[in-house]
């Protein structure tokens, strides 16, 4: 690979922007434990990262979102706010009023 080539020099231009290293760097590959039954063994990638923010009352808060997938399992989002993780699945159906 040619570092002068403007192809590859993109990487280097994003990596030097980086303000936060995500918690579970991209690629990274793991099993899911906890209360969720159907995850059982299902390993899962770390394919996608971002850092959100909201004002609320003057007051920023901060948290970063990491987008995991399994082929099988589908999408999760591992969000990460003080040391303190949650794990998400998108919903699949529309909500109905009354439930």
């Amino acid at each position: 690979m040619d570092a002068q080539d403007p192809k590859h020099q993109i990487l280097s231009r994003y990596k030097s922007k980086i303000v936060h290293e995500p918690v579970v760097p991209l690629g990274t590959r793991g099993k899911l434990g906890g209360p969720d039954p159907g995850l059982g063994d299902a390993e899962f990638e770390a394919i996608g990262y971002m850092r959100r923010r909201v004002r609320y009352y003057g007051v920023d808060y901060e948290w970063s979102e990491t987008l995991l997938w399994n082929p099988y399992q589908g999408y999760r989002w591992l969000l990460e706010y003080n040391g303190h993780f949650t794990l998400l699945q998108d919903c699949v159906e529309r909500p109905e009023e009354g439930r």
